[in-house]
């Protein structure tokens, strides 16, 4: 909502923040103040303010890792840092231990990475768009294997997914195995917000600022039909760009997003987001990266999405950008 507001595509005008309904559009305006350090500061007073509610409230995972995000974005590392590890050692497992641990090794790098590390590779030749995933960028790099979430669909229907990046986009390759039989074609023209529910789908999930609460969805179906939402708000329309490959026993995605659409920050080697990637299959099941995870969002059993470039080039001047 935050990289919303910086891209106007909320009303932002005056010195008290106030809500400003236009049609069924509600818009939000926020202080004359950098959007950033507004956004984390209210975030923080409110934090405070639920504090007189009782540990019920200020204790809770779901708001005191959005709190641990905010100071981060105003620059506060070391009060993250020891929050994360009294938390660690107040929640023995689950979802938001696995999310602290993960926190933990990112502010630090020296214990063991969480199990469910995902890397997210610099590239310096675009690919091309077609679905076939033959481009130099996917070569070499090893894909992320979905497990089941529910149900029992990862032999049948396996899913691998890579992404790599650049400073302008965010790769996306996506291979979904079905059985022989289960092929739908693409479609010719694609509406924009269309209803994936009754089709074979994957959902990506990008936590920029990883409050594991607030979060961009990205779904893709068997079809080539996307969809998108920020944070439930399906009035989200990102500029983006899908190909897809379908076979008799498969079907195949390319995607680039813009990563202006994602965030301002230009992204430094060996940061991280919050991510996931669910696939739905109807009626059959649902598979994950990281788990907990369903057909409905469950933003706290995310992991981390690295940012990284080969070792090799650690040393290399940067790369003109590929036309």
């Amino acid at each position: 909502m935050r990289r919303r507001c910086e891209l106007n595509q909320y009303v932002m005008r005056g010195k008290l923040a106030r809500e400003v309904k236009t049609g069924d559009t509600q818009q939000v305006g926020y202080t004359d103040k950098p959007i950033g350090a507004r956004w984390w500061q209210s975030s923080i007073d409110h934090g405070k303010k639920l504090a007189g509610f009782g540990p019920l409230y200020a204790a809770d995972p779901s708001t005191m890792f959005g709190l641990q995000a905010a100071r981060r974005g105003l620059g506060d590392v070391a009060g993250p840092a020891d929050w994360f590890g009294k938390f660690q050692s107040y929640v023995k497992d689950g979802p938001w231990h696995d999310a602290a641990h993960a926190e933990q090794w990112l502010a630090g790098r020296t214990n063991e990475p969480p199990r469910r590390l995902a890397r997210c590779r610099l590239t310096d030749m675009r690919p091309y768009l077609d679905g076939e995933l033959d481009d130099r960028c996917w070569q070499g790099m090893k894909p992320l294997v979905l497990e089941n979430a529910v149900g029992d669909t990862a032999k049948e229907y396996a899913t691998q997914a890579m992404f790599a990046y650049d400073q302008e986009f965010l790769y996306l390759a996506l291979k979904c195995r079905h059985p022989k039989g289960k092929q739908v074609p693409p479609v010719k023209v694609r509406p924009r917000d269309a209803d994936l529910d009754a089709f074979d789908r994957v959902s990506i999930l990008i936590d920029v600022d990883r409050d594991y609460a607030t979060y961009f969805r990205l779904e893709i179906d068997q079809r080539g039909c996307v969809r998108e939402d920020c944070w439930g708000e399906a009035g989200w329309n990102p500029k983006w760009f899908v190909a897809i490959k379908s076979s008799e026993e498969s079907w195949q995605i390319e995607a680039a997003i813009p990563l202006g659409e994602l965030t301002g920050d230009r992204i430094a080697v060996n940061s991280a987001w919050a991510f996931n990637v669910v696939r739905i299959v109807p009626g059959q099941g649902v598979q994950s990266w990281s788990q907990p995870a369903d057909v409905q969002p469950r933003p706290e059993g995310m992991s981390l999405l690295v940012f990284q470039q080969e070792p090799g080039r650690a040393a290399a001047p940067p790369m003109p950008k590929a036309p």
